[in-house]
């Protein structure tokens, strides 16, 4: 696990308090050097969703996320 992912889980443990939260580096399937970190697949289940539009769901991700 490299240092980008390792963020990405604090902010999202620390900012929607997930019951399930998977992290998944995808950078190999894409076009990018080996080891990088650059393409992510996010699986979480909160109670912050609760009430929520999908869409808002990942709004509130990338807003958590914006300095990744």
């Amino acid at each position: 696990m490299g240092p980008v992912e390792q963020e990405i889980i604090i902010k999202l443990t620390s900012g929607v308090a997930p019951e399930v939260l998977e992290v998944s580096n995808e950078s190999h399937m894409h076009s990018v050097p080996p080891g990088s970190e650059s393409h992510f697949k996010v699986v979480a289940i909160s109670q912050e969703f609760n009430g929520r539009r999908l869409v808002q769901r990942h709004q509130m991700i990338y807003s958590i996320l914006a300095d990744e």
